[in-house]
Parts: structure tokens; sequence; C-alpha cells
């Protein structure tokens, strides 16, 4: 008894995702739980929670088939003597009920990734300040471990965890299909219910979002180059010295009246920079680290694309019937590789622009190097 090629393909391939998701997931937790300035600010918990969410699942998308039932025949072979590769789960399913309850889990991730562009929307777009997130940020946390955490129970307590072909989710068995409980004969809409529903929630949602940071951004450049441009300096150096020309007199009339010379000078020059120079500078600097941020919102934005595009396609194939041919295939291989794959991918746009700024103070330190450092550091 031997398995499908295709079997063996879905078997192992999710392993290697999985695999840097797990590690990718446990740099940014460790990250930030080590760093008192990064666990202060309430994007870096959200993506600490999106993290340990990640990290869970990326422990059973690794186990995959492992938890299947030893013997279970494969959807791709010949339908009798041909099984998943690797199963290797007890004849009683409570392996896979258990993995079924961890990946049903995983709708945590797609809500912390709404709950993340919240962020992104209310402080890039909206100018909240992280005191005031602070007032709300328990519902970042509440909504998606809340939802997942009553489905997970819910497909337990109906008996709807079953087997995919390299892993366990929402498919109760042919028999339990026609003859079992109302949740196990409507499975299909418990799946969009729990999961693919609110993936596209999220998708409009995101995608509403990401369009919103882009028109900020641009905003943003244009305010940047602004600052920056010939006409601004020299616009700035000409009220400059309008106030210096002022700022003489003051001194001299405050003299005439007694007043000490030195501590008026000292306050003119002051105010002189803050009207001039320290309004334009700190507008300046602003915009650019807002700019920032909604980069790094769009990032995740296009990592939460790059995860669920193909398993989304995959559903869309089981809806429509279109199976059996090689562009299925194609999407079903796809969507297991990728599926496990947003820990590694969050975990780089997390650290990028850490590791970037590292290895510009210190160059002659190796990548590998850095990124330990930058890693388990607290200093970025």
């Amino acid at each position: 008894m031997g398995s499908p090629p295709l079997s063996k393909i879905l078997a192992i391939a999710p392993k290697f995702t999985a695999f840097l998701s797990f590690f990718g997931s446990l740099g940014i937790i460790i990250k930030v739980l080590h760093d008192d300035r990064l666990r202060s600010k309430p994007v870096h918990r959200i993506v600490a929670g999106l993290s340990m969410t990640d990290l869970m699942v990326s422990i059973w998308y690794f186990a995959g088939s492992w938890v299947i039932p030893v013997g279970t025949v494969s959807w791709f072979g010949d339908g009798q003597n041909e099984t998943v590769f690797w199963a290797a789960g007890s004849k009683s399913n409570v392996g896979c009920e258990l993995g079924g309850f961890f990946n049903q889990y995983g709708v945590a991730s797609p809500l912390y990734n709404g709950t993340l562009a919240w962020y992104f929307l209310l402080v890039i777009y909206y100018q909240w300040s992280d005191t005031r997130i602070k007032k709300i940020e328990w519902m970042f946390h509440a909504i998606p471990c809340g939802y997942a955490t009553v489905t997970s129970i819910f497909g337990i307590a109906t008996d709807l965890y079953g087997h995919v072909e390299w892993t366990c989710w929402v498919l109760p068995s042919k028999e339990d299909q026609a003859n079992g409980n109302f949740a196990q004969q409507n499975f299909k809409w418990f799946q969009w219910i729990f999961l693919f529903g609110i993936v596209w929630v999220c998708v409009i949602w995101l995608t509403v979002v990401f369009v919103l940071l882009h028109k900020k951004m641009k905003e943003l450049e244009n305010k940047m180059n602004r600052y920056s441009s010939p006409t601004f300096i020299r616009g700035s150096v000409a009220r400059l010295n309008t106030e210096e020309t002022n700022s003489s007199d003051e001194i001299e009339n405050a003299s005439e009246r007694g007043l000490p010379r030195k501590s008026v000078r000292s306050f003119v020059k002051r105010m002189s920079r803050r009207s001039v120079g320290g309004g334009s500078t700190s507008s300046f600097n602003n915009a650019s680290h807002s700019r920032k941020i909604a980069v790094q919102g769009m990032l995740y934005v296009a990592a939460f694309y790059v995860t669920w595009l193909f398993p989304t396609l995959n559903r869309f194939c089981d809806i429509f019937d279109w199976k059996g041919n090689i562009y299925w295939k194609i999407i079903h291989i796809t969507d297991a590789i990728l599926l496990p794959l947003q820990g590694f991918l969050n975990f780089w746009i997390f650290i990028t622009p850490r590791l970037t700024n590292y290895r510009k103070k210190r160059p002659e330190v190796s990548f590998l190097s850095a990124l330990r450092e930058v890693v388990f550091g607290i200093s970025d």
C-alpha cells in the first residue's frame, strides 16, 4: 500500500514553511517581550498577539498529515489502496480532532490582521496617539481570541473536525455529512462562518485600509518634499533673518526698561527657533515617521494577501466542483505551502527596519550575527 505523488508533496512541503513560520513568530515574541520599549507600544503588543497565534498554528501545520488516522485513503490515489502519505494518527480520530481545534483557532490570525489594520488607520489616518489607543486596545485582542475560542470549541462539541489531504479542519466524514447532526450536514456553511467568510470580511477591510494608507502616504510624501524644497528653505532663512532683526530691537527695548539683556536674548532666540526652524523640523520628522508606519502597515496587508489568496481559491474550487485538473492541483499545493507562511513573512516585515539600522551602524558584523543581536539583544 503506497501513497500517490501529490499526497507526498502535500505532506512534506508545508513542513518547511511551517518551520520558518514557527521560528519567525518566536523571534517576534522574544523581541517584543525582551525589549521594554517595544512592549510598551500597542502596535507591538498586537503583532505579538498575532505571532502567538501563528506560532501555535504552525506547530499543527508542521504536524500536518501525522495526525490523520493511519491508513486513511488519499483523495489523489486510486480510491482503495493508496493512502495519505505519513498519516500516523489513531483510528479514534483524537489526533485529528485536536489538530482541527488548533487549526480552527488560527482564525484569530486574519482577525488580528484586521485589528492591526484598524490600529494603523487610527494612528496614521486619524492621528490617534498611543495614549488614546490604549483605552480601546483590549478590543484588539478580545475580538480575535474570543471568536477563535468560541468557534474552536463549537467544532469539538458538534464533532465537525475531520481531515483534508494534509491536515485536519472542519470536514466531517461522508457518513456524518449524510446522517449526522445539523452542523455536520451543513458543514460547508460553517466553513465559511468559521473561517473563509471572516477572511473575506478582512480582505475587504484591509483593502479599504490599504487604499487609505496609500492615499495618506502620498500626502506625507508631498509634505516631506515641501519641507525639503529650496523655496521653503529660502523662505525659512528669510523669516529667520527678519526674526533676528526684530529680536535685536526687542533686546534693546528690554534693556532700556531695565530687564537683563542676557535673559531676554536667550528667550527671544528660543522663540525664534520654535516659530521658524523648530516647527518645520518637527513637522518633517512627524511626516517621515508616519510614512514609515504607513509603509509597514501596507506590508502587513500584503503578507495577509499572499497567505490567504490560494486557500480561498481552493474553497471556490470546492464550491464550483472545479476539481481534478492540473490547475486545481497547483492551487492545492500552493495553498498548502503558503498558508503556514504568514508568521515568517510578518517576522521579516517586523525585523527588517531594525536589522537595516543595525547593519548601517555596524557594517563589519555578519548578517547572521546582526540578526541574532537584533532579535535577542535589547537595543535595536
